[in-house]
């Protein structure tokens, strides 16, 4: 507190160095405590003054000590300052609340996006199926292979979406996973038709 030890001895502590706010509030927790009325660990720590007006958060551990006859004599407290702990102890309370609340936004944000994309790809599915199943007039053999390439590929973003709304799922402990067989030889060409104009615009040969 930036005393010397002549400034202090003598001194009343509670007048002198408890913050005016909190004078009566803690004379009154001591005063029970040494009549035995409450136990010091339910008010291990308060602020107390310096000698320039700063306050410092101070933990606190009291006995009391006894005379022979049995009377008190007075306590014997030790005092650690928890300031800078206490400070570090906020920011991090604060950071995690701050990231609780960013992590809250991506969940939303990820569900809105989600609901928002599913809604015009399932009209587009659906218009797909009608087109790729002759209702809409008979195709060739070309347009039926690209068409069936964006079917393939609406179906991708389909499940992509779905991955996205796992995720709140993984996050709430409901997430399963499924296990099946697949053919790898289809998936292959799946990716490979996926690729086709890209390719074919550059020239590359896969």
């Amino acid at each position: 507190l930036k005393y010397k030890k002549e400034e202090i001895i003598g001194k009343d502590w509670f007048e002198n160095f408890i913050p005016d706010r909190l004078k009566n509030k803690i004379r009154e927790l001591f005063v029970k405590f040494i009549r035995g009325e409450i136990k010091f660990s339910e008010y291990y720590e308060n602020p107390v003054v310096g000698k320039y007006g700063e306050e410092r958060l101070i933990e606190w551990h009291n006995t009391i000590l006894y005379e022979d006859n049995g009377n008190i004599s007075g306590t014997l407290s030790s005092g650690t300052d928890i300031t800078e702990k206490r400070q570090i102890e906020n920011a991090l309370k604060e950071s995690y609340e701050h990231l609780k609340e960013l992590d809250r936004l991506k969940s939303n944000f990820i569900s809105m996006v989600s609901h928002e994309l599913r809604t015009p790809l399932t009209s587009i599915n659906g218009f797909l199926t009608f087109i790729l199943s002759g209702l809409t007039g008979k195709l060739t053999k070309k347009q039926k292979e690209y068409l069936d390439i964006i079917k393939k590929n609406t179906d991708r973003l389909m499940n992509l979406i779905e991955d996205l709304l796992d995720v709140s799922k993984i996050e709430k402990g409901k997430f399963s996973i499924q296990r099946k067989k697949e053919n790898i030889i289809e998936i292959i060409n799946n990716t490979k038709d996926s690729l086709k104009p890209q390719l074919y615009s550059k020239k590359i040969i896969l």
